[in-house]
């Protein structure tokens, strides 16, 4: 597979608008490891982050984003049950439009919930509720969470859909006259595997019903998870103005990967590579303990094995390394990029990945 070396993420950027713009390509996807920039990327394609912008009535917008910084608008105030919002135009445009009704439907299809969302304009506030066990003011798990700030913001890509059906004159909204992106930065972070696919699903048919409609709008989807970025990949199979890349980092220096159009990636293969290369360019972060983990249990679930230990032989000091695999996976995410990596830990990971690698014949690049 063709691959390229960046400098910094500015030069990655520039490299995929030239995919864009020179190879006229719609859609891009980035399967991208942690630390590697993929938020700072979809930020960089930005006018504006959404949660800093105020929208004025005729404002037009170049560019629309989903990213963590959407989901940094909500917080819960425990006490209460309520789940509050920073005041931004986003919430604007759905009192406006009177599309609450329509972020609840999409909310309950993609959670497979029977909890309902009630929101408050006058005072920021949403509250939750199973009216059909009459319990009100419950606070939901926080993938539902994940699945509901995502369900707004798919709300605002239908009204997008919607307004570019019409004629500019006879729209409701023009603020997505002059769209020339859509970027979307991890929308399923904390959310299970069959839900990852429906919403895989739902929005490969959105996009595609979108460029449809307008043949300036370009997408760019980031993402760390490989099941998302894989039903992606099969959704845009055949489309040639469709490309996928991984996105990873070399020392300290970027590379990007091009993928076959007509083959996603085994992606267990790529995680035991960048495991390896970290090991032996002694870069080792703790985002690799998980990624390790996240490889026993996928070779647990392939062998029959009722969990991931059951990967560890007992001479491979095997409580030890359970309990530094829950540690690093069970860490906070500001733990887990920032802060460093002891020399015993590292060792032991060498000795368990070395061992892996021996039991399970893999080969390493």
């Amino acid at each position: 597979m063709p691959s390229a070396i960046f400098e910094n993420i500015d030069d990655v950027k520039q490299h995929l608008q030239q995919k864009f713009n020179d190879h006229n390509k719609r859609i891009i996807l980035i399967y991208a490891f942690n630390t590697t920039g993929k938020t700072r990327l979809s930020r960089q394609l930005e006018d504006k982050p959404l949660s800093e912008l105020e929208i004025e009535v005729n404002t037009e917008l170049t560019s629309l984003c989903y990213s963590v910084f959407i989901e940094d608008l909500f917080y819960w105030e425990n006490e209460s049950q309520f789940f509050r919002y920073k005041e931004s135009w986003i919430f604007n445009l759905l009192r406006d439009e009177g599309l609450e009704p329509r972020v609840i439907n999409n909310f309950k299809e993609l959670s497979s919930s029977m909890v309902e969302p009630y929101f408050d304009f006058f005072s920021c506030t949403i509250t939750f509720h199973l009216p059909s066990l009459n319990i009100s003011n419950i606070k939901i798990s926080k993938g539902e969470e994940s699945i509901f700030v995502w369900s707004i913001f798919y709300t605002i890509l239908e009204l997008v859909k919607e307004t570019l059906e019409q004629p500019k004159d006879e729209r409701s909204v023009s603020i997505f006259n002059s769209l020339n992106y859509i970027i979307i930065d991890d929308p399923v972070s904390s959310i299970d595997d069959t839900r990852i696919i429906m919403t895989a699903i739902k929005t490969a048919d959105l996009i595609k019903e979108i460029i449809k409609l307008d043949s300036n709008i370009k997408f760019l989807i980031t993402t760390h998870h490989a099941l998302f970025y894989n039903v992606l990949h099969n959704a845009f199979r055949g489309n040639n103005r469709c490309c996928g890349f991984i996105l990873s980092k070399i020392q300290d220096k970027l590379e990007l990967k091009a993928q076959r159009s007509d083959a996603p990636f085994s992606y267990h293969l790529t995680l035991i590579n960048e495991i390896g290369n970290a090991i032996r360019n002694g870069t080792v972060k703790r985002y690799h303990f998980n990624m390790f983990r996240s490889i026993l249990e996928k070779t647990a679930n392939f062998m029959g094995y009722a969990k991931f230990s059951d990967c560890i032989p007992e001479q491979d000091s095997k409580n030890v390394c359970i309990k530094l695999l829950n540690h690093y996976s069970h860490s906070r995410l500001s733990d887990i990029e920032y802060h460093g990596v002891p020399e015993d830990d590292i060792r032991q990971l060498k000795l368990l990945f070395d061992s892996f690698i021996s039991r399970y014949n893999f080969k390493v690049d």
